[in-house]
């Protein structure tokens, strides 16, 4: 329960060494045609010139600074000065779209049992230049469960925390991010919000992700990633909510986990190939089977035919071939479920 004059929403911005570009960040929010809020940047220890940055908002941002402590550990720093009924966490290098604020707020408020609500992305390059990234999204807004958010994230379809809004109190509800997984406790925080609240979906862009060499997500670190879906993996095994078989969740989050590794670690690549197929061999006929069974002789073939097929994708116009993606449409319809 927010008080009287606190802000309807709390938007905390987390920030490491991004000087370059939070005042866009900072600046799509002021522009938002709904103007309840607060701004809160938290500074995760930036050795760049972002406290000068943010002396020119000093106005109408607040700043926290702590000393290097990682994402997670940001965004919960940020809801601890947080007033408002909602968040929204917006990455410092990613930019909301106009009236997203506004849009959120309304499906929120529509819709008292939900415990987040979140909407489309956009890609843009370091420059703002869009990027035609392949994408599919559901066509239809609407209250959606447990299942479809994790048929999302097995389909690297990731709801993006700037393209997001939490009801506070169920934040609070499950506990907040995750400090000890240091990668992927934005996805992991959402499956705990979905396990216990209605998800709200908006069919409409809402934020813009800016895709750079300086992101953290540019240079993932793939154990820190494996142990994170582990832990997503076992909260769905866990859980009735989500209606998924156990062996053919554990092949789609290990097939996740190969496109991830995929060109920058081969060997980890066939490693949670092999995991996927071992766990997954009821499913070698589906389209699932067969999409981990070409990634893994893709893994084999020599760098120069590799290249060379990446140069006909992106001839063919696409980022990502029908053989890259997991069916994941009609999961349980095809053998009974192993339970």
């Amino acid at each position: 329960m927010r008080e009287p004059s606190s802000p309807r929403v709390s938007v905390v911005i987390p920030t490491y060494n991004m000087a370059a570009f939070l005042p866009e960040a900072i600046e799509s929010v002021l522009r938002q045609t709904f103007q309840d809020f607060e701004v809160i940047v938290v500074d995760d220890g930036s050795t760049d010139n972002t406290r000068e940055v943010i002396a020119q908002f000093a106005s109408c941002v607040k700043y926290v600074w702590q000393q290097n402590a990682g994402p997670s550990a940001a965004y919960n720093r940020g809801d601890d000065v947080a007033r408002g009924e909602y968040l929204l966490h917006l990455d410092a290098d990613d930019v909301l779209m106009e009236g997203a604020i506004e849009k959120a707020v309304s499906v929120m408020d529509s819709a008292p049992a939900a415990g987040f609500c979140y909407g489309q992305v956009r890609d843009m390059d370091e420059d703002g230049k869009e990027l035609k990234l392949a994408r599919r999204w559901p066509e239809r807004s609407g209250l959606t469960t447990a299942r479809q958010v994790m048929l999302e994230f097995l389909d690297l379809n990731f709801i993006l925390p700037s393209a997001a809004l939490f009801r506070r109190a169920c934040f609070h509800e499950v506990g907040r991010f995750d400090n000890s997984l240091g990668y992927g406790e934005d996805t992991e925080l959402f499956v705990r919000l979905a396990k216990r609240y209605p998800v709200a979906y908006i069919a409409e862009p809402l934020a813009w992700r800016r895709k750079h060499r300086g992101a953290i997500t540019a240079k993932p670190d793939l154990d820190r990633q494996e142990r994170s879906w582990l832990k997503i993996l076992e909260a769905a095994r866990e859980s009735s909510a989500f209606g998924l078989p156990r062996r053919r969740l554990t092949l789609c989050v290990y097939l996740a986990l190969a496109r991830q590794a995929y060109g920058a670690e081969m060997a980890k690549t066939r490693r949670y190939l092999k995991k996927a197929l071992a766990h997954g061999w009821p499913w070698l006929g589906t389209r699932t089977g067969m999409d981990a069974i070409v990634l893994f002789v893709k893994t084999l073939l020599p760098p120069p035919v590799r290249k060379l097929g990446a140069r006909l994708k992106r001839w063919r116009g696409s980022e990502e071939m029908a053989t890259d993606r997991p069916d994941l449409n009609g999961l349980e319809g095809e053998i009974p479920r192993d339970g």
